[in-house]
């Protein structure tokens, strides 16, 4: 803090130091070398390797019972310690007895390394010190202003050494897992029900707020890879369409471990024979990929309402009524349809499920393959891919009485994606 040697009162009540009129000078003092000591008095109490340089104070004057001066510039300050105090003091050409009169070690400016440059600094404008009622009293800098700040950066693809700011007092994680891959369809004779395979489920959304100082190091993000679909059946094999394979997990991690992990989403079964409903393939919040129920394509479900996140893909067309695929489940949170269309019978490829936007957040999932005509050598539809991030592929569609074509091969889900949101405060000069 900034303060007044103690026989400074004297000095300023018998009138022996005119501030005006005596030499006044300023000395920047190596806080390593030198420590406050109210009692020193003289310039000789401060050892010389402590004062790093010195200069005269110009355009000073006295207002009020305030004292003011020029800007203080000392050119090519030595290197050596950091300085962290200036010193006011009245030359007298005699260190033993050139008095000592303010410590300053609250300016803007200090410390300051030095290195053999100039070194400025800037006085308070209400004055440097005062002389109030006998007291010395120091000018009462303004509280600094303070900001609230918050930075998030996307991340599509894996990065580490994720440093937090110096201003961040919190760090808010966001992961999306990514999709299933959907379903290959099924291939079967005339006589044999061929249904399409399921939809990949969506990838699982996390989010966690968690403070910097709990952080055992920088982050980093590993993000999830899409599931690859399944493979559609040949025309000439009367068997099951192959799954897909489930989404990869996207995890941040700091250095002592993971911090958030988001689930990929749980891969489409292949298409079988069975007119029922599959099983929903759920992961663990991520939305069911489509089943299909009594042979027909089921639209991917949208995650719950209020939470943004990506959409399941539907199932792929029945062969025997040649049914068209589901139309991939949209994304929450997106603003206008991002699911894939079906495709209509025929043998007609479901979309794929458009990405989105980062400020969206949700991709949608991919629209089941169309179903292939009986008797026809024409591939069934493939199942669209999911959209990034975290849609779930759409099913292949089913052939029946096929050649050498063959059933449609399942989408592939869409790839994970982490966001990391700084939150702090910011001084603002």
């Amino acid at each position: 803090m900034n303060r007044a040697f103690h026989h400074t009162y004297g000095l300023l009540w018998r009138g022996d130091v005119d501030w005006i009129a005596d030499d006044i000078r300023a000395v920047l003092v190596r806080g390593s070398l030198y420590a406050f000591l109210a009692s020193d008095q003289f310039l000789a109490d401060i050892p010389a390797g402590a004062r790093a340089a010195d200069v005269a104070l110009t355009g000073r004057d006295e207002i009020a019972g305030a004292v003011f001066a020029d800007d203080a510039t000392w050119p090519t300050v030595p290197v050596g310690d950091d300085v962290t105090a200036v010193v006011i003091y009245a030359e007298t050409e005699d260190e033993a007895t050139s008095p000592l009169l303010l410590w300053l070690d609250e300016l803007d400016g200090l410390p300051r390394p030095t290195g053999g440059t100039d070194i400025t600094l800037t006085w308070p404008g209400s004055g440097i010190a005062g002389l109030v009622d006998g007291a010395v009293e120091f000018p009462t800098p303004p509280p600094p202003t303070v900001e609230e700040r918050s930075e998030a950066v996307i991340y599509t693809k894996d990065t580490s050494d994720i440093a937090p700011p110096a201003w961040a007092t919190h760090v808010l994680l966001d992961g999306i897992g990514a999709g299933g891959g959907g379903g290959g369809g099924r291939s079967s004779p005339s006589a044999i029900t061929a249904i399409g395979g399921a939809g990949g489920a969506a990838g699982d959304r996390v989010s966690r707020l968690v403070p910097v100082s709990a952080l055992t190091g920088d982050l980093s993000v590993v993000l999830g890879a899409g599931g690859p679909g399944g493979t559609g059946s040949t025309g000439t094999a009367n068997q099951n369409g192959t799954s897909g394979t489930a989404g990869g997990d996207t995890v941040i991690s700091d250095g002592a471990g993971a911090l958030l992990t988001a689930k990929g989403g749980i891969a489409g079964v292949g298409g079988q024979t069975t007119g029922v409903a599959f099983p929903a393939q759920v992961g663990t919040t991520g939305p069911a990929g489509g089943s299909p129920v009594n042979g027909t394509g089921h639209p991917g479900i949208s995650t719950a309402v209020g939470v943004a996140g990506p959409g399941a893909g539907a199932s792929g067309g029945r062969a025997q009524f040649q049914n068209s695929g589901g139309a991939g489940g949209d994304g929450n949170g997106a603003a206008t349809r991002n699911g894939g269309d079906g495709g209509t019978a025929l043998g007609f490829n479901g979309d794929h499920g458009n990405a989105a936007p980062d400020t969206e957040w949700s991709g949608g999932g991919g629209g089941g393959g169309g179903a292939g005509r009986d008797g026809t050598t024409t591939n069934a539809g493939d199942g669209g891919d999911g959209g990034e991030p975290g849609g779930g592929g759409g099913g292949g569609g089913a052939l029946r009485n096929g050649s050498s074509n063959r059933a449609g091969h399942g989408g592939a889900g869409g790839d994970g994606r982490a966001r990391i949101t700084w939150i702090g405060f910011e001084v603002v000069e």
